[in-house]
């Protein structure tokens, strides 16, 4: 399987699905998986003058704690299968891609946590005058909610919550000498399939405006402004509760591109969160978005990622979320058919007006890629995740370890 997709379907500690910030300006890859290494180019198919890409993820990871609970740890072996198709169009002014794939989910003992999730992807870029593009984009995901998450209240013997997640996004860019702009539309639709879960069926709208002005060749500020509109599918939630809210915010920063060894960019600001329910107060906190890229060598990457926003939240006394995320990542090619990382993390979740709800995560993470040929890959990952809590029952630990094979045409 895919060790960054495996990541997330069993290590993580739950995602922020509906953070305010939009996401930051795209610049070079500094990936060591993307470098150029002769002999081991996977074999593609054209089609209609589309690149096809296809490619099976297999493996076996024993997680030893698979109900992420404090006290009577379960462990149990879990097996993952991915077939994924990418087809791919470049020309000189465009670049369409288009993307599927499915994961089988299966336990070796406890199969009621069994799940398959599926994903559908179509993303164009196009130039439409000199210096300006836009960009489409449209997914749909069958996914599922972790018992790792945050806001995960279901108990050992319901089965996982499966979620349909929808999304569409519009994006212009103009690049300028000196002045760049990029405007950002985004809707997505999140769709809690069981019954008891419907007051978390949830819409969010996010558009964003940013500005950015190069003091140098390789350096340039910028200013962003953005918008997110949650409404929730019901009136009220289980409490009773108005979920509905606006947040608007502003991020100043800075963009970089210092050498070939050095890249990022760092941005900080303020958000303001309304909730529409007039027994919830509106609050503010600090917004923060950033990640540095340091390579030391052609090879080697050292990655630091940070982030701090306002989440949606149906926790009970809840007005609001902040999570703040800070995390360490080095990439090695230890040979060129050897790659290896290693990451650890840190992650905190603050309920606004919950009294006693707050949950701090810490993750470490080790993972290997070792490439037979272009078509064959072993890969190995090993984790360890542990999260604290104000309240005792959500705390918990838990270690994997993952053996897996990837097959390229």
């Amino acid at each position: 399987m895919s060790l960054k997709l495996l990541r997330c379907v069993l290590l993580t500690a739950g995602g922020a699905m509906c953070c305010a910030q939009s996401p930051a300006d795209p610049q070079r890859s500094t990936a060591i998986a993307d470098l150029p290494r002769p002999g081991y180019e996977p074999r593609t198919l054209t089609l209609g003058g589309i690149v096809v890409t296809p490619r099976v993820d297999l493996g076996a990871t024993y997680n030893d704690n698979i109900f992420a609970t404090r006290d009577g740890e379960i462990g149990d072996v879990v097996f993952n299968l991915q077939p994924a198709l990418e087809g791919r169009r470049q020309t000189t002014s465009s670049d369409l891609r288009l993307a599927a794939n499915a994961n089988l989910i299966r336990y070796a003992r406890y199969d009621r946590e069994n799940v398959t999730t599926f994903r559908g992807l179509a993303d164009w870029r196009g130039d439409v005058a000199p210096r300006q593009s836009i960009r489409a984009r449209a997914s749909f995901d069958r996914s599922y909610q972790r018992r790792s998450d945050p806001e995960a209240d279901f108990g050992a013997g319901r089965r996982p919550t499966l979620i349909d997640v929808a999304e569409a996004g519009l994006d212009y860019r103009f690049t300028g000498a000196r002045l760049g702009m990029l405007a950002s539309a985004t809707a997505t639709n999140y769709n809690f399939l069981p019954a008891a879960d419907a007051d978390r069926d949830l819409a969010v709208y996010r558009v964003a405006l940013r500005g950015s002005y190069a003091v140098s060749g390789r350096t340039s500020v910028y200013l962003q402004g953005y918008a997110v509109r949650r409404d929730a599918r019901l009136r009220v939630d289980r409490y009773g509760v108005d979920r509905d809210a606006s947040t608007a915010g502003a991020l100043a920063g800075v963009s970089f591109d210092v050498s070939s060894r050095v890249q990022g960019e760092l941005g900080v600001g303020a958000f303001r969160s309304d909730p529409s329910d007039p027994t919830l107060r509106a609050f503010s906190g600090l917004a923060a978005s950033g990640q540095l890229t340091w390579q030391p060598r052609v090879r080697t990457a050292i990655t630091l990622d940070a982030f701090r926003g306002d989440v949606a939240t149906i926790r009970a006394g809840a007005i609001g979320r902040i999570d703040t995320r800070l995390s360490l990542a080095i990439d090695q090619e230890l040979r060129h058919d050897v790659l290896a990382r290693a990451a650890v993390g840190i992650r905190d979740i603050a309920y606004r007006g919950a009294i006693d709800r707050d949950q701090r995560f810490r993750f470490a993470e080790l993972e290997g890629t070792y490439l037979l040929n272009r078509h064959l890959a072993v890969l190995g990952n090993g984790s360890f995740t542990r999260r604290d809590a104000d309240q005792p029952i959500e705390r918990f630990s838990r270690w994997t370890a993952t053996l897996g094979l990837r097959l390229t045409y």
